[in-house]
């Protein structure tokens, strides 16, 4: 496999550990692995999501079912980028127009997220991206405010009912899997084979690659800003293991996908709701019983920021990645591969406290073989920056985002352009 030449990393060269390089090839069993991948990401809400229409009496059914007690809905305790619930409803309650596609299903599974109004576009685009980058990502959809309202409801007595005016309910396909720290603590890490481990390190690298290209320091990237503006990584990095999800089938000790979730840039159109605000979310169509609010009392509404342009930013982000991609690539790589190995260190020995589990230095092996995997993913993740359809798809999507994100994706695009004419 040839790579672009402006991005040159050594496989032989030693990033974290220096394993031989390994290369693959798709077997039976690979086939058949992307074959459930596909029908995983095929799902029935999925399908629902991409018709227009279809939506809104989809999320109205499974409201009804939910007071009926057929549906579930729970409060996600994980994630910042907004108040998140996980839904599960019977197929047998949705719609007829919806029917169709979910004959072979017994159940639909479901998140609903509601987001900082002003963020909700950028959060699209970001989402939209990820799947012309080739990453696994959910279907997301906005949600018009009359369906929103059928998922807010008072929460307790001394707490007035949420007012969502300022937020945007985003509907998506549940994705199945563990993140990283929940299959580090159920034990499944450990039950994963090499190839395993290949396939989900390189998956991890590639979309490293995609989260420098939209801004992204939640999940492989950690980096701050330094006293002259400019843009530098953390010397000791870690990934976010929440933002991952790997669907493995244990007993064969294989992995069926690996998920990207919240891929969010670092632009956003509006402040993070802070932590004593987020009180305020809880309960969002959860609590039938819970008392009306006194209507003499004020609704509180978290605070959420007018949309805001920032220029500086956008290009401080820019010259990062062109930095990271033609001045260090090797440091980009080295980066990546720490920020990966420690955190999968950190969520193994939580989950192994006791450091001559034997079981240990065998993940520890499994990790260090994988490396060449990982790298060779960070190559792959170039070199579909400079395919055409993402390029286009980045066009297209970058139309809904907010003015800054929009100037980021350009610019990155219109660099990758130059560094073409140049080769």
């Amino acid at each position: 496999m040839s790579f672009d030449p402006f991005f040159s990393i050594d496989l032989n060269k030693t990033y974290q550990s220096p394993p031989p390089p390994t290369t693959s090839r798709l077997t039976q069993d690979d086939e058949k692995m992307s074959r459930v991948s596909r029908k995983l990401f095929d799902s029935p809400v999925r399908a629902v999501l991409a018709c227009n229409g279809q939506t809104t009496d989809t999320l109205k059914a499974i409201r009804h079912s939910y007071k009926q007690g057929q549906a579930t809905l729970k409060a996600s305790g994980q994630g910042s980028s907004g108040f998140t619930l996980l839904g599960k409803a019977p197929s047998t309650v949705l719609p007829q127009t919806v029917a169709q596609h979910v004959s072979d299903e017994s159940s639909v599974g479901f998140v609903l997220k509601w987001v900082p109004i002003h963020d909700a576009d950028n959060e699209l685009t970001c989402t939209d991206l990820a799947q012309f980058f080739g990453l696994e990502a959910p279907a997301m959809r906005k949600i018009e405010k009359e369906t929103s309202s059928l998922f807010v409801t008072p929460t307790r007595k001394e707490k007035p009912a949420f007012n969502p005016e300022p937020f945007q309910l985003l509907a998506m396909n549940r994705i199945q899997g563990m993140n990283l720290h929940d299959l580090c603590q159920s034990g499944g890490v450990f039950k994963l084979n090499q190839k395993a481990w290949n396939q989900m390190m390189e998956a991890f690298g590639k979309a490293a690659i995609f989260d420098l290209f939209i801004g992204n320091f939640d999940r492989f990237f950690r980096f701050r800003q330094n006293d002259s503006g400019s843009f530098e990584l953390v010397e000791a990095p870690e990934a976010n293991p929440g933002n991952v999800l790997v669907h493995t089938t244990p007993q064969k000790g294989n992995v069926a996908a690996v998920s990207f979730i919240d891929s969010t840039s670092m632009i956003q159109g509006s402040k993070p709701v802070k932590k004593d605000e987020e009180e305020e979310f809880m309960g969002l169509g959860m609590f039938d019983d819970a008392p009306a609010p006194d209507p003499e009392t004020p609704p509180q509404t978290p605070r959420a920021q007018k949309p805001s342009i920032n220029p500086k930013l956008a290009e401080g982000l820019h010259a990062f990645f062109v930095k990271m991609i033609e001045e260090e690539p090797d440091v980009l790589a080295n980066h990546i591969c720490k920020a990966v190995s420690n955190s999968l260190k950190a969520c193994i020995t939580d989950s192994i406290p006791n450091e001559a589990d034997p079981r240990l230095s065998e993940v520890w092996e499994r990790i260090a073989d994988s490396t060449p995997s990982l790298v060779q993913g960070i190559q792959l993740g170039v070199l579909k920056l400079n395919e055409k359809e993402f390029q286009e798809g980045v066009m297209k999507a970058s139309e809904q985002a907010s003015d800054s994100l929009k100037l980021l994706l350009r610019s990155n695009l219109a660099w990758l352009a130059s560094l073409k004419k140049k080769n």
